[in-house]
């Protein structure tokens, strides 16, 4: 195969020969076995045996393509290949369909007859690679993306554009099903750099236009977005209407466009969160790290070796306390304000986490409630109340 499939191991399988391998692999699970056919689940892959030839077919482990292979075996199909290098599936009377097409059809809800004279193309010229990043059709519109590529990192999904660097969030099955929808055209958008998906002419037909990855990743936790055409518009529609009526923005809390992690996205009132940007740089010696849970936020501050955890559990008092600490810092001393400029610890130049950074992210993420002191702001965040925080 010209372009590498990853299994789950990370490990390149390019030739059959490793693919028949890969079977027999501990890792490997058997889903279902005929006489002419068997499907295999390999980490981010299905793979389809072929028994006549001992062929191997790579395809994405989605559901739903897991569950259509299988029914169709169960149905008396058998999945051949074509000496055009193509796979069909064959029917009792002999009637003869292309799988790519029936993957195609099963994913953007479309008859097959709607693909029928559609041409075919695959990314890496490999007529065995169906993963939905490899084929297009010329019948399905932004079916395939060709300048983008999604892979797992360490928690994370990480999307990269053609000679970018990767936007990620938090790994999740729902997000990985999700982003592997090829109804999306991933753009970057250019006054904020922000990762948006355009949506095919079918969707953008039912009300929905561009919409960012951040907030893809926001309807999922929020909105019970899945991986299906109807999800899709239901749920980021009813996201749009609420945040539009109530003049709510999703946006970063470190400030860092790249990391869409839920952790680092909450929603607030548009005043309230250009009250944040303002504030929100934080440089040596001091630091500020910050998570939005489902019950609030969860702060580590400080400066040099002495550390402070507060639970704040509104936005208005997480704002009261990155203000007053911006200003004042903790306990009286220097406070942030008076560093305009500099490296804010645990980011690099980019703004992305170092190691130091994502250990203070864990942590946050991990500790007990019992290690968080209670703080709730008093007033607005521009408030001039006095409210110590407590050494």
């Amino acid at each position: 195969m010209a372009g590498k499939i990853k299994n789950g191991n990370g490990l390149g399988m390019n030739k059959q020969k490793e693919l028949q391998r890969a079977l027999t692999h501990p890792d490997c699970r058997l889903e279902h076995d005929s006489r002419h056919n068997a499907v295999y689940t390999w980490g981010i892959n299905v793979l389809l045996l072929i028994k006549r030839g001992s062929v191997v077919v790579v395809l994405d482990s989605l559901d739903f393509i897991r569950k259509t292979l299988i029914n169709y075996i169960k149905s008396g199909y058998i999945f051949k290949k074509k000496k055009c290098g193509t796979v069909v599936a064959q029917d009792c009377d002999g009637n003869k369909t292309e799988l790519v097409n029936i993957i195609l059809a099963n994913y953007f809800h479309l008859p097959l007859q709607a693909l029928r004279y559609g041409r075919i193309q695959y990314a890496d010229g490999d007529k065995l690679n169906l993963t939905l990043e490899n084929i297009s059709s010329s019948s399905v519109p932004c079916s395939y993306t060709v300048n983008r590529a999604i892979r797992k990192g360490y928690k994370k999904i990480l999307i990269s554009l053609q000679g970018e660097k990767p936007s990620y969030t938090d790994y999740s099955d729902a997000m990985w099903n999700i982003v592997h929808m090829p109804i999306w055209s991933w753009r970057r958008r250019k006054n904020d750099h922000r990762l948006k998906a355009v949506p095919n002419v079918t969707i953008r037909k039912a009300g929905l236009n561009e919409v960012s990855l951040y907030q893809i990743r926001w309807a999922v936790e929020h909105y019970g977005l899945k991986d299906d055409y109807f999800s899709v518009v239901d749920s980021l529609s009813k996201m749009r209407k609420y945040t539009t009526t109530k003049k709510l923005c999703i946006d970063h809390l470190d400030g860092n466009v790249k990391n869409n992690c839920i952790w680092n996205l909450n929603c607030l009132p548009i005043g309230e969160n250009t009250i944040k940007g303002s504030v929100s740089k934080i440089f040596s010696p001091f630091y500020f790290f910050a998570v939005h849970t489902v019950d609030g936020y969860r702060v580590l501050c400080g400066k040099d070796n002495i550390s402070h955890l507060y639970f704040c559990p509104k936005s208005v008092d997480f704002l009261n306390l990155l203000k007053r600490f911006h200003d004042r810092g903790v306990g009286g001393e220097e406070a942030p304000s008076d560093i305009k400029e500099g490296q804010r610890i645990g980011y690099d130049e980019d703004g992305e986490l170092t190691a130091e950074g994502d250990r203070a992210i864990d942590y946050l993420l991990s500790a007990d409630d019992s290690v968080f002191e209670l703080y709730r702001g008093i007033g607005k965040p521009f408030s001039r109340t006095k409210n110590k925080i407590s050494d």
